[in-house]
């Protein structure tokens, strides 16, 4: 839907914005200018947020790695494995999102490190699901 602009000018301009913008979008990713790394830009985003965000997920990882190991001993669910799981895996599309657009959000990381917040919510709801599987897995 937002690439659409782009076609439309094309088609009315007779200009070639598609190659304009996929220009740009190469340039704010950080793949033409290697002006910021990947660490960089995680640094900066990091930094901007309060500790205490990067302390609930660390825990949220830790609760989750703890679950791995004690899968088998409380009788986790195959349903409930595979839920948390895909939650975990979309935990991550702040770093992979940060991956893409290095440039963007190195220079705007006033208001990007806000997409952590996907992090700390889809780890938080991990814990939520292991605390409710652990106290089902007891009342069983």
């Amino acid at each position: 839907m937002w690439s659409s602009k782009w076609i439309i000018a094309s088609v009315l301009t007779e200009e070639n914005i598609i190659y304009d913008a996929l220009e740009e979008i190469l340039y704010r990713s950080g793949h033409l200018s290697k002006r910021y790394s990947y660490i960089d830009t995680l640094r900066l985003n990091l930094g901007v947020c309060n500790t205490k965000v990067l302390l609930i997920v660390l825990i949220g990882i830790a609760i989750y790695i703890i679950s791995l190991r004690v899968k088998n001993h409380i009788g986790v669910e195959k349903k409930i494995f595979l839920h948390m799981t895909a939650i975990l895996f979309v935990s991550f599309y702040p770093f992979i999102w940060y991956y893409f657009t290095k440039n963007h959000s190195t220079s705007h990381s006033y208001f990007t490190w806000r997409e952590l917040g996907i992090s700390v919510f889809g780890l938080l709801t991990i814990g939520v699901m292991r605390v409710k599987d652990f106290y089902a897995g007891i009342e069983r």
